[in-house]
């Protein structure tokens, strides 16, 4: 005799919550916001809401600001760095300053 196949019944995994439109009035309905989980969220709401300052927001609100003040210095070094190069530039071609000029008086026409 040969051995037979178990069936396995794996229907109940894909028959999550699989009902029929007409029986919708008559399964029990669960909400979120029924009575006793109200009281109990506006009781943590008003928890919340009587909690006036946030000393994590204030700290990560300075470190924004420093951060944002560093980065302007930083910027503001860069600009100073490039603009001496620039300088430099005009200075080590030969010539330069009298191109320099011309291009100053054509500017100002």
């Amino acid at each position: 005799m040969r051995t037979q196949r178990r069936k396995i019944v794996i229907e109940g995994l894909f028959k999550a919550n699989a009902h029929s439109p007409l029986f919708f009035d008559r399964m029990r309905k669960k909400t979120f916001f029924s009575l006793p989980y109200l009281a109990q969220l506006k009781r943590l709401f008003r928890k919340w809401s009587s909690i006036k300052e946030f000393g994590i927001l204030e700290s990560t609100e300075e470190k924004k600001i420093i951060i944002k003040r560093e980065t302007k210095k930083e910027k503001k070094r860069r600009e100073e760095i490039e603009r001496l190069e620039i300088g430099e530039a005009w200075e080590t071609f030969p010539y330069t300053q009298i191109i320099r000029g011309f291009l100053l008086i054509t500017q100002s026409i």
